[in-house]
């Protein structure tokens, strides 16, 4: 089956979004030396203090998410691996000759990537929503973010930061 690039986007971001909804936050390689230069972030300890409490609020807010896309996926017959390996295969197919899914897969994977889609956006306005409540921008939050998983000695200042706060 044929598929237009922006259909195609729209499948691969709901398809990356889900893995970083539903895995657990991997550390990224650590960056080049010139790498690591350009991507630092000056993060004041009070400043860190604040990133780590909102953290912590989003995690249940995230785990929920994970729960609800899991059972979106369930309700349409499917799990993560499997649809993460038909969005992949519609993605690779050329031309509708060379797909190798089933209509009715592609049906369950796009009825699961509409509802995907939703719960994504409700997380993100519950997410931003609660970056703003703790005195902080979803911009600055995203970039402290980026920033802890390249830097060893933001990410050392975070793990004393969780210990104090519990």
């Amino acid at each position: 089956m044929f598929y237009s690039k922006s259909k195609l986007a729209l499948v691969a971001g709901l398809l990356l979004a889900v893995g970083l909804v539903i895995s657990q936050p991997a550390m990224a390689q650590l960056p080049t030396q010139g790498q690591q230069k350009r991507q630092q972030v000056k993060v004041e300890d009070k400043e860190l203090e604040k990133f780590v409490n909102i953290q912590q609020k989003l995690s249940p807010v995230r785990r929920k998410a994970r729960q609800k896309m899991s059972a979106a996926l369930k309700e349409v017959g499917l799990n993560q691996r499997s649809y993460k390996q038909i969005v992949q295969k519609m993605r690779n197919s050329k031309s509708k000759k060379d797909t190798t899914v089933s209509k009715e897969k592609i049906k369950k994977a796009r009825k699961a990537s509409r509802k995907m889609q939703t719960i994504q956006k409700s997380v993100q306005k519950e997410s931003r929503k609660i970056i703003q409540e703790e005195g902080m921008s979803p911009r600055r939050f995203q970039k402290i973010s980026r920033a802890a998983r390249r830097d060893p000695k933001l990410q050392k200042r975070m793990q004393k930061q969780r210990k104090k706060s519990k």
